[in-house]
């Protein structure tokens, strides 16, 4: 699991941008703070792709995850939150 949010590093959207692109098969992300709620999505999520550079996808927090075990390892550890979280009904 991988934690980018802009308050703890300068470098976190360009090191999601990079994580994505690692794992654009198999990971997942997580926003929690999406505008619908608790979301994850897949990495090839068209909403993690926007054409303006000056714009940081990690100003709230992803966490991501490198494949669907993984996801469902911390789900599991974490049933209360995890009951929240909707699957994106773009990629999900």
């Amino acid at each position: 699991m991988d934690v980018f949010v802009d308050e703890t590093h300068q470098s976190a959207h360009h090191d999601f941008v990079r994580w994505i692109e690692r794992n654009y098969d198999n990971g997942y992300v997580l926003n929690p703070h999406s505008s619908r709620g608790p979301m994850i999505h897949r990495a090839y999520c068209g909403h993690f792709k926007h054409g303006n550079p000056s714009h940081s996808m990690t100003r709230t927090r992803k966490i991501c995850f490198g494949d669907r075990q993984a996801y469902d390892d911390w789900a599991h550890d974490n049933r209360a939150y995890a009951q929240k979280v909707r699957p994106c009904p773009d990629c999900g």
